[in-house]
């Protein structure tokens, strides 16, 4: 099965190249230091001061307790997080994107290939907020193009999790929610 071999190659080469800490841009590490201190009780608006609406530094503090808990390096269990929710976003955009694209071979490499891409193409900037929006938005937009032609392909809980990403993507950049 084409998908699953090289999804899982992919896959396995993604958490290689993003587990390189030179790869951390200082978007990224604030990120980071404001999950730690939000992990270790910190305060928005009294200990913890940004404009960025809280949901990146939340995300953040669940990687920082997973790290602690693990022994993982903080900054490579973050990026690892990123690419399980970018691949996960992906795996859930195959079947819609199969049936817009015709065909599951066409699906399986144009997504095998967007896993390298969001880890690759994002170079220096990876672990930002804008590639996980991308990502997340993707299966809530295969079903607003699908919806157009046939809604009933998709199950409730395949709806209810396509909302949960795009909403969690809007979360993190609160003026992409124009893309929505």
């Amino acid at each position: 099965m084409l998908f699953t071999g090289a999804t899982l190659a992919a896959l396995a080469w993604a958490l290689w190249a993003a587990a390189d800490p030179s790869r951390v841009n200082h978007d990224v590490a604030w990120h980071q230091t404001l999950g730690a201190g939000l992990f270790d009780g910190g305060v928005f608006g009294v200990d913890l001061i940004d404009v960025n609406p809280p949901w990146i530094f939340v995300a953040h503090a669940v990687s920082r307790g997973l790290a602690n808990s693990t022994g993982i390096a903080p900054l490579i269990m973050w990026s690892w997080l990123c690419v399980a929710a970018q691949a996960g976003s992906l795996l859930l955009a195959r079947r819609p994107l199969a049936q817009l694209l015709g065909s599951d071979v066409a699906a399986d490499v144009l997504l095998s290939g967007g896993i390298i891409g969001l880890v690759a193409g994002a170079g220096y900037d990876f672990g930002q907020r804008d590639a996980l929006v991308v990502a997340l938005l993707l299966p809530y937009g295969c079903a607003l193009a699908l919806a157009a032609e046939d809604d009933t392909q998709h199950s409730p809980l395949w709806r209810a999790l396509a909302a949960v990403l795009a909403v969690s993507a809007v979360l993190l950049k609160l003026h992409y929610a124009a893309l929505v």
